[in-house]
């Protein structure tokens, strides 16, 4: 499992209790232009456990690359992440 994360050192997702938790947590992070390695490692943790849970994370996630520009909503009838701020 550790594989598939962005940072080896977490062995396991986070443990939250829903993925709309996940993504509350996440949207505390969209838009804030301040960034230290601590943050990213946990933004990037809690991108993970979305593709970890089945979430498709596609609308922030490109490759290597995740944009945390726009806040995202969880639309749970196609399971994935979309743009909540209307961008």
């Amino acid at each position: 499992m550790k594989e598939h994360l962005s940072n080896p050192y977490f062995a396991t997702p986070i443990e939250f209790a829903s993925i709309q938790d996940i993504v509350d947590k996440l949207n505390y992070s969209m838009g804030n232009p301040g960034w230290t390695s601590a943050r990213a490692a946990h933004d990037m943790m809690l991108v993970d456990t979305l593709i970890y849970l089945g979430v498709d994370v596609s609308e922030i996630k490109k490759g290597n690359m995740v944009s945390f520009l726009h806040k995202v909503a969880y639309d749970k009838e196609h399971h994935k992440l979309v743009i909540a701020d209307g961008k």
